[in-house]
């Protein structure tokens, strides 16, 4: 076996720790053929000792073989894993980038690294539990979906299958195969309360579009009734109000009561207009639904990924979350809904009008003319007292169920738009992909090999200068290897 430069004297081998500390490069450099222990010895200059081989004699000096068993990791991988993250070339890849030209033989590099030190009984540290409680937590009422982590296999799958974008243009059937394939197991957005609130409100629109005909129905029918009462008093005051019958203070003033419940019921006219226009708005809620559904819980057109990457819309993994469309489509169709809803939601204010517009139908019936003295006295005044109890009759025979009706169906209405946060609130929506640090810590002996030179004398002769390599120990850490930073994505609403 091809010997080794390195000359140790046994009986300088210092067998104590020292407080130096100590690079891990450096210290493996000094004690060439660590990485070799197990296959030979390493030859030196005898000078009346012992030969060791390097192996034993970094055993002697820390107290145990655990920096030679492990020597590999520790004087390859290690040095590597500091220095790496530190390179202006590697650096974009600690970082998630997506831009520019991504090498697989750095991705290569950094991950073969990260394995060697993990596969070695190394346990790598995060912060994502922190990073999860602080930014992507359901608190102060947010409501947060979150995918699987992108770890560095899924990026560098990422960079694969952007790599046509730096030549002659992004492949979408590549791309769209990507990212479908992390859809597809990202139960944690496609399954989250975000999509079983959007499957509810398909289900209340669904609700709606009948509930809103109803209200259409009954309110078309009390302007129809409506005009039947309208005719009959306006026939009754033709017929019974000849010369002064009209003119007491009674008749007078129940002819207004009976003008201003009209009126008041005429002003429910508005609900048709508004029931109509919502009529038509209903469709197009349900199709911003279930897109949006679709966009959450199924990959997206291919354009749509090459339009991200054209446009540098997704130039670092914090745009992870944009592989679900819904993150770009929904703010917009969530406005759209919104203002749909307004002729809906109006409508509920109308209730309050048609119990006022009830109160007074019941005034009107309430009276019992029949027992009326004043226009009892003549024929005049008993002509109009039947004239109002005809009128009686008509508004009850003719108005009053249809109004009660309008406004249970309008109360209906009601119950179902409150059920949905966008009538009286506003959306705050948010994603992106939260990073969180990777990183192991250490803290160990490491050999530290120093040249040395002495004289031996034998009988009072000296011999010529020997130099050997003298052992001992020395400090490594605590120090930290940082590693990629992985990715969470996320999708985040509430409403205000």
């Amino acid at each position: 076996m091809r010997s080794s430069s390195l000359s140790i004297l046994l009986g300088w081998i210092a067998q104590h720790v020292v407080a130096v500390q100590m690079p891990i490069d450096k210290a493996c450099g000094g004690v060439y053929g660590i990485t070799q222990c197990g296959f030979g010895w390493q030859c030196g200059t005898k000078v009346n000792t012992e030969r060791i081989d390097v192996c034993e004699a970094v055993k002697r000096a820390l107290g145990s073989g655990d920096f030679a068993n492990h020597a590999s990791r520790n004087c390859q991988c290690f040095p590597q894993a500091i220095d790496l993250p530190k390179n202006g070339l590697y650096k974009p890849y600690y970082e998630g980038a997506l831009v520019g030209s991504l090498s697989d033989y750095f991705f290569r590099s950094i991950y073969s690294l990260e394995r060697c030190i993990a596969d070695d009984g190394i346990s790598i540290k995060t912060d994502r539990a922190t990073v999860i409680q602080n930014q992507i937590s359901n608190t102060r009422g947010w409501t947060v979906a979150r995918g699987p982590d992108v770890d560095m296999p899924l990026y560098r799958q990422l960079a694969t299958a952007i790599e046509p974008c730096q030549l002659d243009g992004c492949d979408p059937v590549k791309l769209r195969d990507f990212f479908a394939g992390y859809i597809g197991n990202a139960e944690g957005i496609t399954d989250s309360e975000f999509v079983r609130m959007l499957n509810t409100w398909v289900s209340i629109f669904e609700t709606l579009k009948k509930q809103v005909a109803a209200v259409n129905q009954a309110s078309r029918l009390v302007q129809t009734r409506l005009a039947t009462v309208n005719g009959k008093v306006s026939s009754t005051k033709a017929s019974v109000c000849k010369g002064t019958a009209c003119k007491s203070s009674t008749v007078t003033a129940h002819f207004g009561k009976i003008s201003t419940m009209l009126s008041t019921v005429k002003s429910l006219g508005a609900v048709t207009g508004l029931s109509d226009k919502g009529t038509k708005n209903i469709p197009g809620m349900i199709s911003l639904t279930k897109n949006s559904l679709s966009y959450t819980k199924s990959a997206a057109e291919g354009s749509y990924y090459v339009d991200l990457f054209q446009n540098f819309k997704m130039s670092t993994l914090r745009d992870f979350a944009k592989a679900f469309k819904v993150t770009e489509y929904f703010p917009p169709a969530a406005e759209k809904i919104k203002n749909s809803l307004v002729p809906i939601s109006d409508i509920k204010k109308y209730a309050a009008q048609g119990r006022t517009g009830l109160t007074q139908i019941d005034y009107v019936l309430g009276v019992q003319w029949s027992k009326n003295k004043e226009l009892a006295k003549t024929a005049a005044g008993r002509k109009v007292r039947d004239g109002f109890i005809n009128i009686q009759k008509s508004v009850k025979t003719e108005l009053r169920t249809p109004v009660y009706n309008l406004i249970k169906a309008i109360d209906a209405l009601q119950v179902t738009v409150d059920k949905l946060p966008l009538t009286n609130k506003k959306l705050e929506w948010s994603f992106g992909a939260a990073p969180y640090t990777r990183w192991s810590e250490h803290e160990m002996k490491v050999p530290c090999a120093q040249e040395k030179t002495q004289t031996f004398t034998l009988n009072g002769w000296p011999s010529a200068p020997f130099t050997w390599t003298e052992v001992t120990s020395c400090e490594w850490g605590p120090t930290k290897i940082q590693y990629s930073k992985h990715f969470i994505p996320y999708i985040k609403y509430r409403f205000v």
